[in-house]
């Protein structure tokens, strides 16, 4: 098999597995085998000049056969008597419990019935990642969907068949937990407790979800406010973040002059814990594993597409965890966002530099116009599903993202170097954490004052997944017409078919 046929084997492969997924995640086993059967044979007809009629259809049917497969083994797995009503049962707790101001839940797997249950609990006693509890629950029972939201398809991705609220519980043994997740979530505690005690609220929150993912504790007002000014992104952990960290140890290496083999090692070590620290979700992962594979290339020395980085994504992801590609809203969107990133970007950059002249304003406006094109591309590639998702569109996202997204590889770095500082001269942080907390305060007072603006952002009451698809069809259709007037950009988004 040529090195050409080969790419596209695989590409129509992996493609074919997501849509065989999708359409078993909607549908039932026959029509979902039909839909697969049909796309197939349209692939095979347009491809067959290209890629061959034996070649496509191979690619088709097995990338449609084993996403099939696949989704009836988790569904089978998933399929496991419920301990509904009145039970007792022995479990381990096996993440830190997420902690707000009036409860905390916790994950606690339960051997007994190789599943998890996400419980609801007081406050008092608290819980840590590897407690071994007794659990006296009079209300288990299995998730239901809220609305049109499958919040238990949402739990189920991950494992988690039953929920449970505000159980008698007691400690039977501590440290029952993986060592090296302890450890990690040790120090993960370790950078809550000090930011809690040098910043003061909502500061504070704000920098633990920029610098570590959480969220649990953001006051429900500033939630808000960035969900309507569209800069919920910047407390979620992706690969922005992940970029950052990248860019730091390279620079790093390099002036050094570290070897290509230490500099990988390294950098493939730091973004592992960095992804373990901060929760391991769907986006951080995603951005993780895209960040190892290009790691990997810069070793073996090969050029990697995006392309084919979230396309590798998306399999390995989907594959471990079929219902997520339906039912995890961040993991969509995480994936919408990077590809408005990649590709959607270079397009908008053009037209923002023509609204806002950057030549006239030299370094600054080219910096605004990259952080307003970035912005603008990952934004429209993920409207159709926050209309889906969440019913509503920030229409002052570019504002809102040009005044605040330029500070956050700022804020991030005084806030690292706030937790060092603390454990060498306390002093020295108070000063540190002063300096950030002005920049904290200008994020925030600028979301607030944004959010306070007329119609900065509109419901969207229905917006049906029919509407999601024909949205980014048309998307597509703009995309493609527009990227074959620029031909510097007509390699980097080809597709290998």
């Amino acid at each position: 098999m040529q090195k050409a046929s080969a790419h596209r084997f695989i590409f129509l492969f992996c493609v074919l597995f997501l849509v065989g997924i999708g359409a078993r995640s909607v549908l039932s086993f026959l029509p979902s085998l039909a839909v697969g059967v049909f796309i197939s044979a349209v692939c095979a007809a347009l491809l067959y000049k290209r890629c061959g009629i034996v070649l496509s259809l191979a690619a088709c049917v097995l990338g449609i056969g084993i996403a099939l497969a696949r989704f009836e083994y988790a569904a089978s797995v998933s399929g496991r008597p419920f301990l509904n009503g009145t039970v007792v049962f022995t479990g381990i707790v096996i993440e830190p419990p997420e902690v707000t101001l009036k409860s905390q839940k916790l994950l606690v797997s339960i051997p007994e019935h190789k599943g998890k249950a996400l419980i609801t609990a007081n406050l008092s006693p608290l819980f840590s990642y590897g407690d071994e509890i007794s659990v006296s629950c009079n209300k288990m029972k299995e998730p239901e969907p809220f609305g049109s939201f499958r919040y238990d398809l949402y739990l189920k991705k991950d494992g988690i068949f039953w929920t449970c609220s505000y159980p008698r519980m007691v400690k039977i043994r501590l440290g029952q937990g993986n060592f090296f997740k302890r450890e990690i979530f040790k120090i993960k505690t370790g950078i809550t407790a000090r930011v809690n005690t040098l910043f003061p609220e909502p500061h504070g929150s704000l920098l633990l979800g920029l610098i570590v993912g959480t969220r649990a504790t953001l006051p429900k007002d500033l939630s808000a406010a960035f969900v309507a000014d569209g800069l919920m992104h910047i407390i979620a952990i992706s690969g922005y973040n992940i970029s950052i960290i990248a860019g730091i140890i390279m620079r790093v290496g390099v002036y050094v002059r570290l070897s290509k083999r230490s500099l990988s090692l390294i950098m493939l070590a730091c973004i592992s814990c960095f992804v373990v620290i901060t929760g391991a979700g769907a986006s951080v992962v995603r951005a993780g594993l895209m960040a190892a594979i290009a790691i990997a290339a810069f070793f073996c020395g090969r050029s990697v597409t995006p392309l084919w980085l979230l396309l590798a994504s998306a399999f390995f992801m989907v594959f471990l965890s079929p219902y997520a590609l339906l039912y995890d809203a961040g993991l969509e969107l995480s994936f919408a966002a990077t590809i408005g990133v990649i590709y959607g970007a270079p397009l908008c950059i053009p037209l923002a530099r023509r609204v806002f002249g950057s030549q006239k304003l030299g370094v600054f406006g080219n910096v605004l116009c990259e952080i307003i094109a970035t912005t603008a591309g990952a934004t429209i590639l993920t409207l159709p599903l926050s209309a889906y998702h969440f019913g509503s569109i920030s229409l002052v996202f570019l504002f809102s993202n040009a005044l605040i997204l330029w500070l956050i590889p700022l804020i991030m770095a005084a806030g690292f170097l706030t937790v060092v500082l603390s454990l060498i001269s306390f002093p020295l942080a108070e000063f540190c954490a002063f300096m950030a907390a002005l920049l904290l305060e200008y994020v925030i007072a600028v979301s607030l004052m944004l959010a306070k603006i007329p119609f900065s952002s509109v419901r969207v009451d229905f917006f049906p997944l029919l509407f999601v698809v024909a949205s980014y069809g048309i998307i597509f259709l703009i995309f493609k017409r527009s990227a074959s007037q620029r031909a510097d950009l007509r390699k980097k988004i080809s597709f290998p078919l």
